[in-house]
């Protein structure tokens, strides 16, 4: 009877210690399956390989733009982009009334501007002086005009001379008999003293005398353009210059450049507006429309083929600093149908557009490629430096697109075997491509499992599987 107890129980004690184990099993198997599903992968060493795609176009080494003065109308347009051209060929044609009628209207700005006294520099002028405090009756000359030397300026009012002649020599009798009256009295100190006044009024006074018998006519003393008028009719002299001469006087800039353009102007209207081919070549650009108005832009330009050809594009900074002189790449056109292999970078230089470089390929010239075809630059450049490399995109990047935060699976041993837990560290980019990033050494195992990808977000010391 014991025996068949003893037995019972073992057995019951057995069923329990499966159950028990069964519901262990059970219990791991629904953690585990909770927890984060994630792939790893090690850090690796190697360069960071930037592969560039950027779209650009062919250009001659030889070619010549022309510029037709801005605001003109196009008339007639003989040409289109990719048309061949010889020498002096016809190209266009202005509008003939459109180009009088501002012809006729920057000579009326010109002329107005160079009676003012601003359309001249006053550097090398003759300045013209006359006597402070006499009014001025009538101006003879304005700003622009040619004068030779001895030739009438201005004159001064006749009656308000007259009256400061008389005034002074008033005042001049009245000195000399204070002076005469100094003498009797034996006061020679006084005596000397209002002589020297005596003397410098009769010096005035011979001035005065001198322009009232010239007939009141201030006179030039030399020949030139009158660069400027400083006195008007009526107004008072003063010790500054009342006109200025110059005998190779220079207009300002902004006059200077209006008559230049007027020049161009008469220019185009002695070819009755045509427009003719500077050389021969092929039209690869084209920026003037039938009926519409010329820019400052060149309207064409031709480009001559036979001087050779380059690819032009432009780069942006990010990747400029991975491109060097010398360097070879790969050029497509036409969709892949030609294509030329191991093209050299032989010049780089700052781009028109701020933030952008131009990059200058060696073509081998050829019937196949034209000025002005489309085409694209393609190749891959290495680093110079080799780096700690995981892929981008195990990298949570926050506000900074240089440091970011990755997840190390960490391995340890648990009662159910390993276990492996996320440790998260923060990363500083040194380099970086489209899948991969170079980053500072983190001190940590080469061999450590960088985690790729999570099915759940994960938290620093979270149990993953």
């Amino acid at each position: 009877m014991k025996e068949k107890i003893k037995q019972r129980a073992i057995k019951y004690f057995l069923i329990f210690l499966a159950a028990m184990l069964i519901l262990t099993f059970a219990s791991r198997m629904l953690y585990t399956e909770r927890m984060p599903c994630v792939s790893c992968m090690s850090v690796s060493r190697k360069s960071i390989s930037h592969e560039f795609e950027y779209s650009g176009t062919v250009e001659a080494l030889k070619s010549q733009p022309v510029f037709i003065p801005e605001g003109l109308r196009v008339a007639e347009l003989d040409v289109e982009c990719g048309d061949r051209v010889i020498k002096n060929q016809t190209i266009m044609k202005l509008d003939m009334e459109y180009l009088h009628k501002k012809a006729a209207m920057l000579e009326k700005e010109i002329a107005e501007q160079l009676e003012t006294a601003s359309a001249y520099s006053n550097d090398g002028s003759t300045p013209v002086f006359t006597e402070a405090g006499l009014r001025t009756a009538e101006v003879y000359v304005k700003a622009g005009d040619s004068v030779s030397a001895g030739q009438k300026l201005l004159r001064i009012d006749s009656e308000h001379l007259s009256r400061r002649i008389a005034d002074i020599e008033n005042s001049l009798n009245a000195d000399i008999s204070t002076r005469d009256g100094y003498y009797e009295n034996e006061d020679q100190h006084s005596a000397d003293t209002i002589t020297n006044s005596i003397e410098e009024k009769q010096r005035e006074l011979d001035r005065y005398t001198e322009i009232y018998n010239n007939g009141c006519i201030v006179y030039s003393s030399a020949a030139g353009v009158v660069t400027g008028v400083l006195v008007r009719a009526g107004d008072v002299t003063s010790e500054s210059a009342a006109v200025l001469i110059n005998s190779d006087p220079t207009v300002c800039y902004g006059l200077a450049e209006k008559q230049e353009r007027l020049e161009a102007l008469r220019k185009l209207d002695e070819t009755n507006g045509f427009i003719y081919s500077p050389s021969e070549g092929i039209i690869t650009s084209k920026t003037v429309s039938l009926g519409e108005l010329t820019s400052e832009n060149a309207a064409l330009i031709v480009s001559d083929m036979s001087g050779g050809i380059v690819f032009r594009t432009d780069v942006d900074e990010d990747s400029i600093e991975y491109i060097s002189v010398g360097d070879k790449f790969k050029l497509k056109f036409r969709n892949g149908r030609i294509k030329k292999e191991n093209c050299e970078v032989k010049r780089i230089y700052k781009a028109a557009e701020g933030g952008r470089y131009t990059v200058e390929l060696a073509v081998e010239s050829d019937d196949e490629l034209k000025a002005g075809e489309i085409g694209v630059m393609k190749g891959s450049v290495l680093s110079e430096d080799t780096y700690d490399c995981i892929p981008l995109n195990a990298i949570e990047f926050g506000v900074s697109e240089t440091r970011g935060e990755i997840f190390v699976a960490e391995e340890s041993e648990g009662f159910f075997g390993k276990e492996y837990t996320a440790k998260k560290y923060s990363v500083n980019i040194r380099d970086k491509n489209n899948t991969d990033a170079g980053i500072y050494d983190l001190g940590i195992d080469p061999n450590s499992k960088i985690i790729i990808s999570s099915s759940k977000k994960l938290y620093d010391g979270q149990k993953v599987r």
